[in-house]
């Protein structure tokens, strides 16, 4: 919701927003969202789809089921739109990254892209280690011809 109401603040109408927040709390810092959904990422419905899905530090870190987590960012994302998700840190071994890439793939993704954050980020204040994000597009369906 933050990063939601920072880029709202800078683009404008030329953005439509929805934010995902486990608890409305601070309804200053979402400021400008359009709409601001509220709930755990495993429960709240809704029935739009999106160009972009951004998570730090959101959704995907923090619900206990991660594959049902990424299988409705996949269900939301719009054919041709993209996802950057911050999965905390992972290792390459971690079974969790192992179960998402099976999931990537069952929905004909076949290109992802993982990067580790370059810089500690500040979380609550905090530094933090590196993270991982995930950055994958969801492909176009093609009719046959």
């Amino acid at each position: 919701g933050v990063a939601l109401a920072q880029l709202k603040k800078k683009f404008g109408t030329k953005i439509k927003t929805t934010g995902l927040v486990f608890e409305r709390t601070l309804k200053e810092k979402y400021r400008g969202v359009d709409r601001l959904l509220v709930g755990d990422l495993n429960k709240v419905n809704t029935r739009e789809s999106y160009d972009l899905i951004y998570s730090y530090q959101g959704a995907i870190v923090h619900v206990d089921m991660k594959t049902t987590a990424l299988q409705r960012v996949l269900n939301w994302l719009k054919p041709g739109g993209t996802a950057v998700l911050d999965l905390g840190k992972l290792y390459p071994s971690d079974l969790r990254l192992n179960e998402m890439k099976t999931l990537l793939a069952q929905n004909g993704i076949k290109q992802y892209r993982l990067e580790e954050t370059s810089k500690t980020m500040l979380i609550m204040g905090r530094p933090t280690a590196p993270h991982q994000l995930l950055l994958f597009t969801k492909p176009v369906r093609k009719l046959p011809k």
